[in-house]
């Protein structure tokens, strides 16, 4: 398991709508693959639980401003959020 990578994508919305009163369109995201990190580098900075689930699933969503500032060393904006993939070999 340590030879294994996580491809990190960083997302933005682009696009809210809100056509009618009580009515949300979802948003529209933008993502681009922005780095490849190890396994065990992703494992220092992620929760047990956040962890787990990347390893299980094969992919987390993260939206927490603690993980996107740790792992892209950028601030943090309430429209961004990143999506780690395990990519194994």
């Amino acid at each position: 398991m340590q030879s294994e990578k996580v491809l990190v994508y960083l997302c933005k919305y682009t696009h809210y709508e809100t056509p009618f009163s009580r009515h949300f369109i979802s948003g529209v995201a933008n993502c681009i693959e922005w780095r490849i990190m190890g396994l065990d580098d992703v494992r220092k900075t992620l929760a047990v639980e956040h962890y787990e689930v990347l390893v299980r699933e094969g992919q987390v969503v993260l939206a927490e401003p603690r993980y996107y500032e740790a792992i892209t060393g950028q601030e943090y904006s309430e429209r961004e959020y990143i999506v780690l993939k395990l990519v194994k070999k």
